[in-house]
């Protein structure tokens, strides 16, 4: 490791001199500017911007290849989350209307991402997203706190048959899944770029791994809170279908569950992890006694099978946040 001296100025500030053969490969020059970011553990690094930074990364996508509008769509998704920056789409021809909305659609679903460029047979995307402004812990906790509160909401407009409350929760389902593909696009960026990943408070390969695949399992949860909502408004009379109490305590079995594992993956904690994956056969019999109730109980098909997915939507829930507890085991094991 290379030693510097630390030399204050006439003006108070203090300077360390930088390694020549750093700053000449990254084309820097006097006067130009680096971000500087201080981890969690004090460690203090120095990132290319500006001039000295990597060139923006392009990808280029010919409509003649993706001739539909999930097509299209799914692969601007894909480019944004590799961590392309700028993603131009041609055609041979005109590009139809419907073909430039598909287009726009998608980049509104992507945190940044904007048209900057809109001619007869090309669509140009570019991407706004500094990944300095989102460090991967604190990202990943606005994810967790958005699905936990969608299905605490959930199960709340369920009890109280709110279905504006309902629908408000199903709303929020976007603003996961744009998350989420922020939370990828970061961690793609971060594998392929050293100093990044530094920067993000990633501390090796392993780390990367395993954050994505938590963020891909709390989007799964976002995606059965929703669902939850869905079927609290499939319900028709809440009279002719009461939830059992039965229900509520499955939504805390698995509400505790999700809580715990996301503890355990911001402290590494082993034995709390644990305990998590411990409880996932008592919320299995949970959802099977709470199916045999609604049977028993119901006298609306229709409304008894909503309630039933709701069940099964809780157990889900509490299974994936086991997911996320045996991911977080795989990550301590990485850092003993």
């Amino acid at each position: 490791m290379d030693s510097r001296k630390i030399q204050k100025s006439v003006s108070g500030s203090y300077i360390v001199t930088l390694p020549k053969e750093w700053v000449e490969k990254y084309g820097f020059g006097k006067g130009e500017r680096v971000g500087v970011v201080v981890n969690e553990e004090g460690i203090l690094s120095l990132v290319p911007n500006g001039a000295g930074a990597n060139p923006p990364k392009e990808c280029f996508l010919s409509f003649e290849e993706y001739p539909t509008s999930s097509a299209i769509q799914r692969r601007v998704k894909a480019c944004y989350m590799e961590g392309d920056d700028i993603i131009t789409v041609t055609s041979k021809k005109t590009l139809p209307q419907e073909v430039k909305g598909d287009i726009k659609a998608a980049a509104g679903e992507l945190i940044g991402m904007e048209v900057s460029e809109d001619f007869a047979s090309r669509v140009v995307l570019r991407t706004l997203v500094d990944p300095m402004r989102f460090p991967v812990r604190e990202l990943m906790k606005r994810i967790y706190v958005l699905a936990s509160a969608m299905e605490q909401d959930s199960v709340q407009a369920l009890r109280e048959s709110d279905r504006e409350l309902a629908g408000d929760v199903i709303a929020r389902e976007r603003e996961v899944d744009k998350l989420s593909r922020l939370m990828l696009r970061q961690l793609m960026i971060a594998s392929n770029r050293v100093e990044i990943a530094r920067a993000l408070g990633i501390k090796d390969l392993r780390s990367i791994v395993v954050a994505a695949m938590v963020a891909r399992t709390m989007n799964r949860i976002a995606w059965y809170a929703a669902d939850i909502a869905r079927q609290t408004l499939a319900i028709g009379d809440p009279k002719t279908c009461k939830p059992p109490e039965d229900l509520y305590r499955l939504s805390e079995a698995a509400r505790e569950m999700l809580e715990g594992a996301m503890a355990a993956y911001f402290t590494e904690d082993f034995q709390m992890a644990n305990g998590v994956i411990d409880r996932m056969e008592e919320i299995r019999e949970m959802d099977t006694r709470i199916e045999e109730q609604v049977i028993r109980g119901s006298r609306d098909p229709g409304s008894a099978i909503a309630l039933t997915r709701v069940s099964r939507d809780l157990r889900r829930i509490g299974i994936w946040a086991a997911d996320v507890a045996e991911s977080t085991l795989i990550r301590i094991d990485g850092n003993e």
